[in-house]
This record gives C-alpha cells, sequence and structure tokens, in this order.
C-alpha cells in the first residue's frame, strides 16, 4: 500500500512539474509577440526625417601622412579640416576687413574701380561721374573734410590743387594703389571698404552703393602712417 502511495506521489509530482513547464513556455512566448506588436506598433508611430550627412560613414578619414606626424592624434574634426584645406584662404587685415570681395557683382565691382580710380587721378572733378547726382552734397562735405584731416594726420600739404572754377584740377596720382574688402549687401545698398595707399600712408573709407551702382555716400573711418 506504502508502495502503492509512493508511486502515485511520484506520478502527480511530474504531471505538476510537467503542467509548469507547459505554462510557463506558453507564458513566455506570448510575452515575446506582445513585445514584437508593441515594438511594431511604435516604430509606425515615428515620423522619420531625412538623414544628416548620411555620407558621413562613408567618408574616408585616411590621416593625410604629408600633414599629420605620427605624435598627432587623427580625430574626425581634423579630417574634416583636412578636406576644407583645399578652399580658398584670404587674409583678414584686422584693423581693415577681410580681403573677400568675391560678393561684389562685376557692375558694383566697376562701379567702385571707377571711383577709386577717379578719386586718385582727378579728386575734385571725375569722382562726381559716378556719384548720384542728389547726394553729390555728401562727395562734397567728404572732400572738404578730407583734404583737412589729410594735413593733420600726415603732416603735409594735401597735393592735389583745386583750380579757381572747380572745372578740372592739377591731375595727380594720389594714390599709389587701393584694395578691396569684404562687402557687406542688403536689399537696399552696398557696402564696401577700400584701403588707400599712398606714399604718407593708408586711409580706410567705407564706400555706399545705390541698386544703380552709384555711389552716393563715402566715409573715411581710419588714418594709418607708414
Amino acid at each position: 500500500m506504502k508502495k502503492s502511495h509512493g508511486i502515485f506521489s511520484s506520478l502527480m509530482i511530474l504531471a505538476l512539474c510537467s503542467c509548469s513547464n507547459t505554462g510557463a513556455s506558453k507564458l513566455s512566448y506570448t510575452d515575446v509577440e506582445t513585445i514584437k506588436d508593441a515594438v511594431r506598433d511604435r516604430g509606425a508611430q515615428v515620423s522619420w526625417t531625412r538623414e544628416i550627412e548620411g555620407d558621413v560613414l562613408d567618408e574616408n578619414l585616411a590621416p593625410d601622412s604629408s600633414l599629420y606626424g605620427n605624435t598627432v592624434r587623427f580625430t574626425h574634426t581634423l579630417a574634416k579640416i583636412g578636406r576644407e584645406r583645399g578652399g580658398a584662404v584670404y587674409p583678414e587685415y584686422p584693423d581693415f576687413a577681410l580681403l573677400d570681395s568675391r560678393l561684389l557683382g562685376q557692375d558694383e565691382r566697376e562701379a567702385v574701380q571707377n571711383f577709386c580710380n577717379a578719386l586718385s587721378s582727378d579728386f575734385y572733378v571725375e569722382p562726381q561721374e559716378y556719384f548720384d547726382a542728389p547726394y553729390i552734397f555728401n562727395l562734397v562735405f567728404f572732400r572738404d573734410d578730407f583734404v583737412a584731416a589729410w594735413k593733420n594726420e600726415f603732416k603735409s600739404d594735401f597735393p592735389a590743387k583745386k583750380s579757381d572754377d572747380d572745372e578740372s584740377s592739377g591731375k595727380i596720382a594720389l594714390f599709389d594703389k587701393w584694395i578691396l574688402g569684404e562687402p557687406f549687401i542688403s536689399d537696399e545698398m552696398t557696402q564696401v571698404p577700400v584701403r588707400f595707399y599712398c606714399k604718407q600712408g593708408t586711409v580706410d573709407v567705407t564706400l555706399y552703393l545705390n541698386k544703380k551702382n552709384l555711389i552716393y555716400q563715402i566715409s573715411v573711418d581710419r588714418w594709418g602712417k607708414l
């Protein structure tokens, strides 16, 4: 009797274990499927945007041995700098401007160059041709202030002489050369910094052009001695 009871007990334990394992297996499978469904639902709700710099993983990050030695730790930042090194590099004068005038259109550049040439070759007469007529008084004020400041800054008389009738003047090469700085361009005007060179030093001015490519204002920014 005891033996039968023991066998019966053993069978019951095996049956319970079997049921327990079966239930755990079904529960685990159900949980996995539920998680998969939740992930799919979540993914469907996400709005994906276009990738930024999608080709970044395809970039060649091999260091250029001519630029980096063995003691330099090569990084992605250095690689980016290396790729950009072939671009145009323009010098910048801290007290003047960046010497990058690429934003100037052909007509604007021609207007600036013509005015600068006229200002140098015939200070009193020729610049009027490139100045907007309604604002000619700005040119007159500039000339008077410029001549007065020349003597104060360079300690010498202004070399160009004004004639009595103002129809002509003693022409002289007032400036040896000039350079253009980076322009500022808006919807209404173009602002161009110019540095003039002469024997006495440098003069930095700013020209203001309207949409007709005529200069309507000119201001002196600074004087420099050589």
